[in-house]
């Protein structure tokens, strides 16, 4: 008996949080694929980093060095700046 109380009781937690975001689905929908897509770019910052330091700095290939700290550096204040000044 307890356990199907429990249950009940969690349905309806979950329709009263899908009632109070209801009117703003969008947002919620654009919030967790923005928190989907951050965490997918950051699972890049250490294939990036072993690339520079196992191949770009023993080789002194100065021209990837810059380029892929260039695209990490946009990648992160791409994600950076928005989630913390516009959010």
């Amino acid at each position: 008996m307890a356990a199907s109380f429990s249950i009940t009781k969690g349905m309806f937690m979950v329709k009263r949080f899908i009632s109070f975001y209801k009117p703003h689905l969008g947002i919620f929908i654009a919030d967790l694929a923005c928190a989907l897509a951050l965490a997918v770019i950051d699972l890049f910052y250490p294939m990036i980093t072993r690339n520079i330091l196992n191949e770009y700095i023993p080789d002194k290939n100065m021209k990837l060095l810059l380029i892929w700290s260039a695209i990490a550096f946009a990648i992160s204040g791409g994600t950076a700046f928005p989630i913390c000044f516009l959010m």
